[in-house]
């Protein structure tokens, strides 16, 4: 059993057998321990019996020389410790650990990787931020490359690296637009022409891509969704597919038409084939190719448009799924299903897009029985 000491992280356990004589009565010798953390680890080490001359006052000196020169060592810890810890810590417990990783080594490594924690303030973060927007860095991405560092500090203290504010909270406290979530939603879809066009572009140039543009545009499914499609994830008994996030491995159904039915039948697994979408060596294939972009490069969707946000990428044929079924009237909740949103809030970027639902609901008071209005008949 541990018994504290007035001594901060000093303690002690008492003896069942060893005994000592002080003021001339006997009770059980004491064992004195101190603990302290490295690197987040906690270190519980033994100092020695009170019978041996050894006081709480002599423990608490002798934690305080081994303290002092822990600190003294991490003075000149480079963050990219901290870092390498953090990364670690989400390898363990979160299965979308590679996009964080990813920021850190093209966005934050080559900054700070080098530079001791203990100079890292407000002031280097501001810097880097500016020096992100000047890369032409979008503000989302900048955000969560934001965001990870501010994580990243909050987990120092736990493992002794840092005691100072968090240099990005601080900065973020100071001024309140630092961290400000930015409007990264696109705004341009594809009409049915242009997405005829572009089918019809793709089908000469790669079966392959014009198959993932397809159930692209008519399921919604994120590349990295389609990428991962297995024959297993087709049941065609039921018409659905099964659609597994690459960040979470949550699932949710598409539907199968006719049309998406004709693609897939036309598509022959292989033997041992386990993916939809192979490379020629049989391995799963990594990326959507360039192919993509150039159809679009021929087609001039892009032509004199300077916003990114107004380009058309790969990920534009989600967009235009969600924006045709807005079109049609379909309720945000509907799209936010078949899109696998987890906040209605991400929908909400198609709800300008839906009819005058607010209007109509008025008009349809329009169309009641003239019977209601009996009352202009008494006059």
């Amino acid at each position: 059993m541990w018994i504290k000491t007035r001594f901060q992280g000093v303690r002690y356990r008492e003896s069942q057998d060893r005994r000592i004589r002080v003021k001339g009565h006997y009770r059980p010798d004491r064992c004195f321990y101190i603990y302290y953390k490295v690197s987040g680890q906690s270190i519980n080490e033994k100092i020695g019996w009170e019978s041996e001359g050894l006081s709480g006052e002599q423990a608490r000196d002798i934690r305080g020389t081994i303290t002092s020169n822990i600190r003294k060592k991490k003075e000149n810890v480079p963050f990219s410790v901290l870092a390498e810890n953090y990364i670690d810590l989400l390898k363990r417990d979160r299965k979308s650990w590679k996009p964080d990783a990813s920021r850190y080594r093209n966005h934050i490594s080559p900054e700070l990787a080098d530079t001791p924690i203990k100079d890292i303030d407000r002031f280097v973060v501001t810097r880097l931020r500016a020096g992100l927007q000047k890369k032409g860095l979008a503000p989302k991405s900048i955000f969560l490359v934001l965001t990870l560092i501010r994580a990243m500090f909050n987990k120092a203290p736990l493992w002794g690296l840092h005691t100072a504010e968090n240099p990005v909270s601080e900065a973020s406290r100071l001024d309140d637009k630092f961290l400000e979530v930015p409007d990264n939603n696109r705004t341009r879809y594809l009409t049915n022409e242009e997405a005829r066009t572009l089918l019809e572009s793709l089908a000469t140039k790669s079966t392959d891509v014009h198959d993932m543009a397809f159930l692209s545009l008519y399921t919604g499914m994120r590349a990295g969704e389609i990428l991962k499609l297995q024959w297993r994830d087709i049941d065609f008994k039921s018409s659905l597919i099964r659609i597994r996030n690459p960040k979470n491995d949550e699932t949710r159904s598409a539907f199968i038409t006719p049309a998406i039915k004709e693609i897939l039948l036309n598509r022959e697994a292989g033997e041992n084939q386990e993916y939809l979408f192979v490379s020629k060596n049989g391995s799963q294939v990594a990326e959507v190719s360039n192919t993509f972009e150039r159809a679009i490069i021929e087609l001039g969707f892009n032509d004199g448009v300077e916003d990114r946000l107004d380009k058309v990428v790969f990920h534009s044929l989600r967009h235009t799924f969600g924006s045709w079924l807005a079109q049609n009237g379909e309720p945000l909740q509907v799209i936010s299903d078949l899109l696998g949103h987890k906040d209605l809030k991400m929908t909400r970027r198609y709800a300008k897009l839906s009819p005058d639902q607010k209007r109509d609901a008025v008009l349809k008071l329009a169309m009641v029985p003239q019977s209601y209005c009996w009352y202009r008949k008494s006059f």
